[in-house]
């Protein structure tokens, strides 16, 4: 959709590269998908699900780039 592209587009600049809209990523413990990008939150401006509960959060990009430097960590769309 129209939406999803100006997200990845946003997600692209701020320097997350590897993940686009529903691709899903793990820390220890949780998995993760990301939903949006605010680009008005200075500070915590990538929103993410965890999907154990659903509960939906706010992120900086760089809790989601510490966790992408392992490739067994994400996981893409329909992949």
């Amino acid at each position: 959709s129209v939406n999803a592209a100006v997200v990845n587009s946003d997600l692209h600049a701020a320097g997350i590269n590897t993940l686009k809209v529903g691709d899903t990523f793990f820390d220890n413990t949780n998995e993760y998908r990301i939903v949006g990008y605010n680009h008005k939150a200075r500070k915590y401006p990538v929103q993410i699900m965890r999907l154990s509960d659903s509960s939906r959060r706010k992120a900086p990009v760089s809790f989601v780039q510490h966790w992408l430097k392992d490739p067994k960590n994400f996981k893409k769309v329909g992949g």
